[in-house]
C-alpha cells in the first residue's frame, strides 16, 4: 500500500502540468490569512496593550509581462477585533485597501508545482463603531505553489507583512498611529487563463 502511494506522489508530482506562466496571460486569484499579535498602543491620554486578530481576504488580477513574471493590483479587506488591557474594552474595525503587486515564479514553467514569489503595498482606508483612518501595508511572500492543472493552482504562502494605521475618533480628530509588523502563513489559489493560438 505505501508502494503505490508513493508511486502515486511521485508521478504526480513528475508529470508537467504546463501552468500557464508565459508572457501574455492573465491571472487571477486570491489568499485569505489569519494574524494575531499583541500591540502596544498609545493615545495623548493613555497607554494601554491589546490582543489584536485579523481576518484578511486579498483578491488579485495580473499580467504576465514576461516569462514567470507578472504585475498587478491587489484589491483586499480585512476584520479586526482589538481587545484592550485596561478595562477590556473590544473594538472592531474594518479595511479596505488597493495596491500593485509583483510576482516571480523560481522553477521551470513545466513544473507541476513552482516557487512563487511576491511583494506588495496597499493604500487604503478603516472604519469603525469608534474610528476611522487610512492605512498602508507592505507584504513580502514566498512559497509553494502547486498545479492541479495548466490553468489551477494552489498555493501555501509566508511572508512578513507591515502595517501603518493612522486612526482618527469619531470627530476625525487624529488619535492614534499604530505600527506593527511580523511573519504570517496564509492559503492562495491562482486561475491562470489559458492562452489559445
Amino acid at each position: 500500500m505505501r508502494l503505490v502511494f508513493f508511486l502515486t506522489v511521485l508521478i504526480y508530482f513528475t508529470q508537467p502540468a504546463l501552468a500557464q506562466l508565459e508572457k501574455g496571460i492573465w491571472h487571477t486569484g486570491g489568499m485569505a490569512d489569519f494574524y494575531s499579535h499583541k500591540q502596544a498602543f498609545e493615545t495623548e491620554l493613555t497607554s494601554s496593550n491589546a490582543n489584536r486578530t485579523n481576518i484578511n481576504l486579498n483578491a488579485n488580477i495580473g499580467y504576465f509581462v514576461a516569462d514567470k513574471f507578472s504585475l498587478g493590483l491587489k484589491p483586499g479587506f480585512s476584520s479586526v477585533k482589538a481587545e484592550f488591557s485596561n478595562g477590556g474594552a473590544i473594538m472592531n474595525t474594518q479595511r479596505y485597501l488597493l495596491g500593485p503587486f509583483a510576482r516571480y515564479y523560481l522553477l521551470n514553467m513545466e513544473n507541476r508545482y513552482n516557487i512563487v514569489t511576491e511583494s506588495s503595498y496597499q493604500w487604503g482606508f478603516l472604519g469603525g463603531e469608534k474610528s476611522s483612518g487610512s492605512i498602508n501595508n507592505a507584504t513580502i511572500l514566498i512559497g509553494p505553489a502547486i498545479y492541479f492543472n495548466s490553468t489551477v493552482g494552489l498555493e501555501f504562502l509566508m511572508g512578513y507583512k507591515y502595517t501603518k494605521e493612522m486612526q482618527n475618533d469619531i470627530d476625525g480628530n487624529p488619535f492614534s498611529t499604530n505600527k506593527t509588523n511580523g511573519f504570517f502563513m496564509g492559503l492562495g489559489f491562482q486561475i491562470h487563463l489559458q492562452k489559445y493560438d
